[in-house]
């Protein structure tokens, strides 16, 4: 009886060691470009545009400009006023024809008779709903609200409106994008912390916090200057994005059948891309091969002993095999599905391994979901 006992204790521990034996990986990178079409073609006509940035948010900071100074050594305060206006100009103009301007040839930039006008428009920094009360030693206690906005605008020939987008700033957290101010985004400046403690008026303490944003007017400003550009190329734009993905194999020869599925899916999908015309194939034709990859990782996800390191890689394989099949929600649902996913953003990118791939993937599904059928595998 004990030694049944034990023989079935040892046969549990045993498949149980199997099920969460760590695995090793292989992957099989995958590479490929969406052309993607215009929100809003412009009409082929179109070919003079003019773009404005109307702001008095602060490009270069304080130290920039004293860099300015120190740099040209003027003596003449007109000069040198003339001098930080200059530099401010300057940057501005930089950021838009690096980050805003979405336009290449046969389009041509002037001021002259512009068949587009572009137009960005930024408000001043305000601190809104100040807190009086709170509690230093809690580095989540919120300080106030940012309130930073700005406003983009395309006018045709006819001053006919052809684009009205609102923009709004928010802080780049690691809990995802906020307008709430906290105190571990501004209190690494002692003496800042204790004139702001020492501030009982809300008021003072909105002109503390307001002042003390306006060392970020910069950051701010190139947001809405690159966050324009986006939106710009978006709507009037025929546009090429990189993608990456893989698919994942086992390193165990009881996985031979498993591997030799995701190379063939890999060596489709790729061959959707690829320059030699012969080898070329067509989203048709390598539908057969994803659907037959598909339905086999679907049955074995089925099974309730999986090793969950392997079920992330079914998981995976099926997300993307999805994908190019245009089930959107079924790839969406099987990432999602991924251990790894949680919190995929905070997690470091480093180029070859999982989370690399997965946030490739990630990003390839997020595209095609928000572009839809503007966004089409791009064939030489």
């Amino acid at each position: 009886m004990m030694r049944n006992l034990a023989l079935l204790l040892f046969i549990i521990s045993s498949v149980s060691s199997f099920a969460q034996e760590k695995i090793k990986t292989k992957k099989n990178p995958i590479g490929w470009q969406y052309t993607v079409a215009p929100l809003q073609p412009l009409p082929e006509e179109y070919t003079r545009y003019s773009i404005h940035v109307d702001t008095d948010l602060d490009p270069i900071g304080f130290w920039g400009e004293v860099g300015v100074r120190m740099s040209l050594d003027l003596e003449d305060d007109y000069e040198e006023t003339k001098a930080v206006r200059a530099a401010h100009q300057d940057t501005i103009n930089s950021w838009i024809k690096k980050y805003m301007d979405p336009f290449g040839y046969p389009m041509t930039r002037t001021n002259i008779d512009p068949d587009i006008k572009i137009n960005l428009k930024t408000e001043p920094v305000q601190m809104e709903n100040v807190q009086v009360d709170i509690d230093y030693s809690d580095q989540e206690s919120v300080l106030g609200e940012v309130n930073v906005t700005a406003n983009l605008t395309v006018l045709d020939l006819n001053d006919e409106v052809l684009l009205n987008k609102p923009l709004t700033f928010l802080i780049d957290d690691t809990d995802g994008p906020t307008n709430l101010l906290k105190l571990r985004h501004l209190f690494m400046n002692p003496s800042f912390k204790l004139k702001f403690k020492m501030t009982n008026k809300p008021e003072k303490k909105k002109k503390l916090l307001e002042k003390r944003i306006k060392k970020f007017e910069a950051d701010i400003l190139h947001y809405f200057i690159s966050e324009s550009g986006k939106i710009l190329a978006d709507h009037f734009t025929h546009q090429r994005v990189d993608m990456y993905a893989a698919t994942i194999g086992i390193k165990d020869k009881s996985y031979e059948t498993f591997n030799q599925m995701a190379d063939e899916v890999t060596s489709n999908i790729n061959a959707l891309t690829s320059f030699n015309k012969k080898k070329r194939k067509t989203p048709e034709e390598i539908q057969p091969t994803l659907e037959m990859a598909q339905k086999s990782w679907d049955e074995e996800l089925d099974n309730p002993s999986l090793n969950p390191e392997i079920k992330d890689v079914l998981n995976y394989n099926l997300a993307l095999t999805n994908l190019f099949l245009n089930k959107l929600d079924s790839a969406n649902e099987h990432i999602k599905n991924i251990e790894e996913y949680k919190d995929l953003d905070k997690k470091t990118l480093i180029t070859g391994n999982f989370v690399y791939y997965l946030k490739g993937l990630d990003n390839a599904i997020k595209s095609k979901i928000y572009l839809g059928d503007r966004a089409q595998v791009y064939q030489p």
